[in-house]
């Protein structure tokens, strides 16, 4: 279950602990692209949607059913590094042609 927590000025969802003993596949995502997806059996604080699901095939379907870009499941943690790389070095020139 997620409810809308206040907080002085700042405003968030907060997706509850599972019962006890059970875990659940979560979904944040920012109502057009999936932007995490973890199995909990914990609290999670975002200022972004979320949904529960009950096994991996089920996250799959709700993510289909929801019409969510999934960049997840095409995440490869060495391109990432390397785009990472290729920005910073971008930065820095940008910031050397800007002095």
């Amino acid at each position: 279950m997620t409810e809308e927590i206040q907080e002085g000025n700042l405003r968030f969802n907060r997706a509850s602990r599972p019962e006890s003993g059970k875990y659940v596949w979560r979904c944040i995502h920012d109502g057009q692209r999936v932007l995490n997806v973890f199995e909990t059996n914990g609290e999670t604080d975002s200022i972004h949607e979320m949904a529960d699901f009950d096994t991996p095939e089920e996250l799959k379907a709700g993510i289909e059913a929801l019409g969510l870009e999934n960049p997840v499941e095409d995440y490869d943690p060495e391109q990432a590094a390397r785009l990472e790389r290729q920005r910073r070095r971008a930065g820095i020139q940008q910031d050397l042609d800007h002095e």
